[in-house]
């Protein structure tokens, strides 16, 4: 499987960003975002590293991330 982070990738036009996103995804890769990602490779709430994962997107949502 290919994932792309869509709030990583960035382009000099927006309307290129998007048509090469959704151009990705209709080959077949997953877009998803940043945030999605870290709790993904996390599982779930019981991992051990999880409160550390939801503080640092905490503070990434509180910096203004581009997924927020």
């Amino acid at each position: 499987k290919v994932f792309v982070v869509a709030d990583l990738t960035t382009s000099a036009c927006s309307l290129d960003r998007d048509a090469a996103l959704n151009r990705m995804k209709s080959i077949g890769a997953q877009v998803v975002t940043s945030e999605m990602l870290l709790f993904e490779w996390v599982g779930d709430s019981r991992a051990g590293s999880f409160n550390s994962m939801l503080e640092l997107v905490k503070t990434l949502r509180k910096l203004g991330t581009p997924s927020c």
